[in-house]
């Protein structure tokens, strides 16, 4: 036992600390859920970047060829 203290109040300094690392235990699990809820977001979100990002080399590569249709166009509108 500390010195100076009664078995009452040892008990109820034993039962405070309890309590106090079973609420840091809680909290420490509801930021872990929102950790793991974040990570699957970012995930998620990381896979449609990535598909927007394909769409948009597929765009790229048919302005591409719009654009070398309509200089072959243009090419042969200045023969005529």
């Amino acid at each position: 036992m500390l010195p100076g203290m009664s078995q009452p109040d040892l008990s109820r300094r034993v039962d405070r600390t309890e309590d106090d690392l079973t609420a840091v235990a809680d909290t420490v699990v509801e930021i872990k859920e929102a950790v793991d809820g974040h990570t699957r977001e970012l995930g998620e979100i990381r896979q449609e970047q990535e598909r927007q990002a394909g769409t948009l080399s597929e765009h790229g590569d048919q302005l591409t060829s719009i654009q070398q249709t309509l200089a072959t166009i243009l090419q042969r509108l200045d023969q005529r």
